[in-house]
């Protein structure tokens, strides 16, 4: 009788200690604006494969969406409180009265590329005056960042923006020649160009003012209230994941392959195109210039939040 309850007790301690730390995770819905961005996916993918979310006590959910729109409303209606997009979303969710607030960047550089075919007789900016340029959408980052670069030429006024309704789109109009450029990042843009079917003209790297951040972490403010530590940790795991990928390039490569079929070749140059975050410190200058230049280009207007109130480092490790 002693001898089966001993053994029932142990058992059940047993069971409990086994069970408990996964109890114990904190539970934790984080958004990306897409899906198939190696910059949104390799974090994630890192920080479940090596074990970075729950060292942290975290159970991360990550639920990508189809664009910065739909993360938006999701973000909106309370069904996530972190996630990661471009620093336009937060921002232009912040002055049209959405409670959010940057908590961490995630890219300093993810650079936007002017791309024409490679059998194209255009060898500078300045040959596409008077043509037209795919975009995905309008008043989206690659049509904002697209101005930039036309604007650095003076020639704004003399090129056609054409939205094209979707990155699928806008490729194959370049393609078939219903349009001479696009504006698009190489993440998009790179299987096309180790085959040779086009070439970049300009990079916004040459012209965006510095500092910049292209890629953040934001957060709703009630969330980061009431949960700090829960922030802090989800960011704490994410650095973990940057740092990783920083210093495992072919680990990088091999991902980028195998979730999103890039080819080796392929794979390799987006690789070394952009970089992640090593502290996730966003500079104050940085998003200083992002308000000034997204007001410049409309994006955002004078009545934007002032830019201790876009971003806080509060929650970084």
């Amino acid at each position: 009788m002693y001898k089966k309850l001993f053994l029932f007790l142990f058992m059940a301690v047993l069971y409990v200690g086994l069970v408990s730390p996964v109890f114990a995770l904190e539970k934790v819905k984080l958004g990306s604006s897409v899906k198939l961005s190696p910059a949104f996916y390799l974090p994630v993918l890192a920080a479940e494969e090596k074990g970075f979310w729950k060292d942290n006590g975290l159970d991360v959910e990550w639920i990508p969406f189809k664009g910065g729109t739909a993360q938006m409303r999701a973000v909106a209606a309370g069904a996530i409180s972190i996630a990661m997009s471009g620093p336009d979303a937060p921002l232009t969710a912040a002055e049209r009265g959405l409670p959010v607030i940057i908590v961490s960047e995630l890219s300093p550089r993810y650079p936007i590329y002017i791309y024409v075919r490679a059998d194209s007789p255009y060898r500078h900016m300045r040959d596409l005056m008077g043509k037209r340029i795919g975009l995905p959408t309008k008043l989206g980052i690659p049509h904002t960042y697209a101005r930039i670069i036309t604007s650095a030429f003076k020639m704004e006024k003399d090129v056609r923006f054409v939205a094209a309704g979707g990155v699928r789109e806008t490729i194959a109009g370049l393609r078939v020649g219903a349009f001479e450029a696009v504006s698009q990042p190489l993440t998009t843009m790179a299987r096309l160009q180790v085959k040779g079917i086009l070439r970049s003209l300009a990079s916004t790297v040459d012209y965006l003012p510095k500092p910049w951040t292209d890629l953040v972490v934001f957060a709703r403010k009630n969330f980061t209230r009431s949960k700090p530590d829960l922030v802090r940790k989800t960011l704490r795991a994410l650095l973990q994941s940057t740092n990783f990928i920083q210093k495992n390039s072919r680990w990088t490569v091999d991902k980028m392959k195998s979730f999103s079929r890039f080819p080796e070749e392929a794979a390799k140059l987006v690789q070394k195109d952009f970089q992640f975050t090593t502290t996730g410190r966003l500079d104050r200058k940085a998003v200083e210039n992002l308000r000034k230049v997204f007001i410049q280009y409309g994006v955002l207007t004078e009545k934007a939040p002032p830019v201790d109130q876009l971003f806080t480092n509060e929650y970084l490790p």
